[in-house]
């Protein structure tokens, strides 16, 4: 099960590798920043691979860095993602 908002604690456990594949990564102001092409880790240390424009990047999965997981849609709001994708 994955929620549809990610405000508060994120419980690792509930994200499953295939289920945020091809979700788009946002930033807080909408902007485009890739997409998830696979999940990597495991419970306690999770990844997303996030890539666009021939980079690849890490965020990690969880309440610091994930703002909202949107289902229906498909995307991801990432906190910072614009200093994480300069990295």
């Amino acid at each position: 099960m994955i929620h549809s908002n990610v405000s508060s604690k994120i419980k690792i456990e509930d994200y499953i590798n295939f289920d945020l594949v091809s979700f788009k990564v946002l930033s807080s102001s909408n902007k485009e920043y890739g997409l998830v092409s696979r999940v990597l880790g495991s419970k306690i240390t999770s990844l997303l691979e996030i890539s666009y424009n021939e980079k690849t990047y890490l965020v990690p999965l969880n309440e610091h860095f994930i703002h909202s997981i949107n289902l229906k849609d498909k995307k991801i709001v990432v906190n910072n993602i614009e200093e994480i994708s300069d990295l």
